[in-house]
């Protein structure tokens, strides 16, 4: 679901910039796609119902309406963040905890590659968000 979400925030932020910041918005539309592909996978292969997963944590409401670019990029930093924390918490769960939610043990390692791998996309995400907006931090007290 956070995946979703965060691509929903990423479509908006599009409309926004009306073509400004391409590669960056596709750098984070890529990645958060293919954790979103990972996600469904896992979520299939676990037998999890995908409408028993819910958003947690994030503020629902965004609007980019008005806003430069820094200060879009400094909302989609937060979410950023926060589904990073999200796969970092994942990748340090039990092994024996995701072993019970797997079919058997041969996936764990399947599983933790697609969680680094998640992780990866997700660092690349945040540094580009952090790119555009960490000089307008102290300009824009964001």
């Amino acid at each position: 679901m956070e995946a979703e979400f965060e691509q929903l925030a990423i479509c908006d932020a599009r409309l926004e910039l009306m073509g400004e910041y391409k590669d960056e918005l596709d750098i984070l539309e890529n990645n958060s796609q293919q954790n979103r592909n990972l996600i469904k996978n896992w979520l299939n292969i676990t037998n999890t119902d995908l409408s028993q997963c819910k958003l947690f944590n994030i503020d629902k409401k965004y609007d980019f309406i008005g806003m430069d670019a820094p200060h879009v990029f400094r909302v989609l930093y937060k979410y950023a963040i926060y589904i990073k924390t999200v796969y970092d918490d994942i990748n340090n769960v039990n092994k024996d905890i995701i072993l019970a939610m797997l079919p058997n043990e041969t996936y764990i390692d399947d599983f933790s590659f697609d969680i680094d791998s998640m992780l990866t996309g997700q660092k690349e995400s945040v540094e580009t968000c952090m790119n555009i907006c960490g000089g307008a931090s102290t300009v824009f007290g964001i």
